[in-house]
C-alpha cells in the first residue's frame, strides 16, 4: 500500500476508534486537561490547577495528531495516576478519545493573533542583548515579521481546528481566551474544576492564583499582557489579516 492510499482518519472517526478500543481500560487515575498553543497561559493556568488539586503537571509537547502510538503510550502511562495533563498544541486524536471516554472536559486555550506574534517573538529573543535605539527599533521590525509569517498559519489553523470541533460537538471543552483568563483567572479556575467534578470556592481558587503569580515573579517568568499586538506596523496586521482569510 503506497502512502497515497493510506487513509487518514477525520477527527470524529479517530475519537470513535479510539474510544472503541480503549473502552474498559480508562484506569483509576483523575485527570484535568489544559490544551494550548505557544504563550496562550496555559502553564500559568496548569501550575493553578496543581496547586489546587495537589495533581503533578504532565507536559507533552507538539505530539503528532494522529500519532496513535503515542497517544497509546499516554495512556498507559497515566491511566492509574491523578495528574494536569499539559498538551502544548495538538495533541494526539487517540488521546483525546480517551480522555472523553473518561469524560474529562479539557480547557482549550488561544489567543488574539497579533498579541500571539509579540509575545511569541520577545520569547524567543536572546535575554540581555542591546542595542542602539535605532538598531533596535529596525532588528525588533524584522524579528516581528519573521515570527508573524512563521508562526501566523499554525496558529490560525490551530484555532480553527479546536473551535470547529468543539461547534460540532465532537467533543466537549472549555473555549478559554487569553485576555479574559489572564483579567479573570479564578472564576475560569474554578469553572474547569466544576466541570469536571472538582468543588473549589472562588476564595481558594483566588489564594491558589495568588501562589502561582507569586511563583512567576520570583522565578522571573514572563507575564503576558492582553492588547500589546495592536502596536504592531499596520502593513504586518493588514498581511496578518490575508493569510488568515487565505486559510
Amino acid at each position: 500500500m503506497t502512502t497515497s492510499d493510506r487513509h487518514t482518519p477525520s477527527l470524529s472517526e479517530a475519537v470513535a476508534i479510539a474510544v472503541q478500543s480503549l473502552e474498559g481500560d480508562t484506569g483509576s487515575g483523575r485527570h484535568l486537561v489544559v490544551i494550548s498553543q505557544p504563550k496562550s497561559a496555559s502553564t500559568f493556568l496548569a501550575n493553578i490547577l496543581s496547586v489546587l488539586t495537589g495533581f503533578p503537571v504532565t507536559k507533552y509537547s507538539d505530539p503528532h495528531i494522529h500519532d496513535y502510538a503515542f497517544s497509546y503510550g499516554v495512556a498507559r502511562r497515566i491511566r492509574d495516576q491523578d495528574a494536569i495533563i499539559h498538551l502544548h498544541s495538538h495533541p494526539t486524536v487517540p488521546l483525546i478519545g480517551w480522555l472523553k471516554a473518561k469524560g474529562v472536559v479539557p480547557a482549550i486555550l488561544h489567543r488574539d493573533l497579533p498579541d500571539s506574534v509579540v509575545s511569541l517573538y520577545d520569547h524567543s529573543r536572546a535575554s540581555g542583548y542591546k542595542a542602539d535605539a535605532k538598531l533596535e527599533r529596525v532588528a525588533r521590525e524584522i524579528g516581528l515579521k519573521a515570527t508573524a509569517y512563521t508562526w501566523a498559519g499554525w496558529l490560525i489553523r490551530y484555532q480553527a481546528h479546536w473551535s470547529g470541533n468543539l461547534q460540532n460537538k465532537v467533543l466537549d471543552g472549555l473555549w478559554i481566551d487569553y485576555a479574559d483568563l489572564v483579567a479573570e483567572p479564578e472564576m475560569f479556575v474554578q469553572q474547569i474544576l466544576a466541570r469536571n467534578g472538582f468543588e473549589f470556592d472562588l476564595a481558594a481558587c483566588h489564594a491558589a492564583v495568588e501562589q502561582v503569580s507569586g511563583d512567576r515573579v520570583r522565578s522571573n517568568l514572563n507575564k503576558g499582557v492582553a492588547g500589546r499586538g495592536a502596536d504592531l506596523p499596520a502593513d504586518l496586521l493588514k498581511d496578518l489579516d490575508a493569510i488568515k482569510a487565505a486559510i
